[in-house]
């Protein structure tokens, strides 16, 4: 989630010190861009507060084709490619592919198209 500086949305704006808690009451979030994608797609996650993360990628079949990431993450925003393969090197056909993100706090899912 971005936040806006105060100059850039007007008087009604948040000051400063308020955006973390603005970023901490929003919960975790995720997206994938640019989607979609050939080559490489950059998966973003946000943490409200330091915790585990696991993202991985499925395919519409339920199968997991890709861990991206697994272990503790600091609170905040954090980036990790994916390049549009699978486990072993192996490359993918085109088509829809899910994105994700599980936490202590839940999961969340975001949809991407791979094309070749």
């Amino acid at each position: 989630m971005a936040v806006l500086p105060e100059a850039l949305i007007g008087e009604s704006a948040l000051p400063a010190d308020n955006w973390l808690e603005l970023e901490a009451a929003a919960g975790p979030g995720l997206e994938v861009f640019p989607n979609p994608f050939s080559g490489q797609a950059t998966v973003r996650f946000f943490l409200p507060q330091a915790g585990t993360a696991t993202v991985e990628v499925y395919n519409l079949q339920g199968q997991r084709i890709q861990p991206l990431a697994a272990g503790a993450y600091e609170a905040g925003s954090h980036e990790l490619p994916w390049y549009g393969g699978a486990e072993g090197g192996k490359a993918l056909e085109s088509g829809v592919y899910l994105v994700r993100l599980i936490t202590g706090e839940g999961i969340l899912v975001k949809r991407v198209s791979f094309v070749r």
